[in-house]
């Protein structure tokens, strides 16, 4: 689990895109990532500071992710592994408020992004528990 939470370190404050504390949970798989990333020493206790160790700046990530990425061979900018991240929870039928709550996403804007990756579990909903098979050909209720 990490916690996302306002803070003011020697003097300088941040605080959430939301302005929301929370926690998220991470996979086990990502947090041996996470574990294995070779913080640069801060005295400020940043985990990702600037080069004259202020507060967490989006350019000293996203310099960090593009090493990473050249790296290994892939690409994109986080957001590409949120958004990834975000699809790959609907399509296994995650519900979008769920999806919300994990991506730090309001439950309005999350329709938006990933519902029409979760209609197709829809169907499994309707049957009320049942486990009813599809019938092996498709027919028009329309005759």
């Amino acid at each position: 689990m990490l916690r996302v939470r306002t803070k003011s370190i020697a003097g300088e404050a941040w605080q959430p895109k939301t302005k929301v504390n929370r926690a998220v949970p991470i996979s086990w798989a990502f947090r041996g990532y996470l574990d294995r990333y070779a913080m640069h020493p801060s005295d400020r206790g940043w985990l990702f500071p600037s080069p004259d160790d202020k507060r967490w700046d989006p350019a000293n990530f996203a310099q960090e992710l593009r090493t990473a990425n050249a790296e290994t061979g892939l690409h994109g900018p986080c957001l590409d592994f949120h958004h990834t991240s975000g699809s790959q929870l609907a399509q296994a039928g995650v519900g979008l408020f769920k999806v919300a709550s994990l991506s730090g996403n309001s439950s309005a804007i999350c329709p938006r992004h990933y519902a029409a990756l979760s209609h197709e579990h829809l169907a499994v909903d309707v049957e009320f528990g049942t486990a009813v098979q599809p019938p092996s050909v498709t027919t028009s209720i329309l005759g």
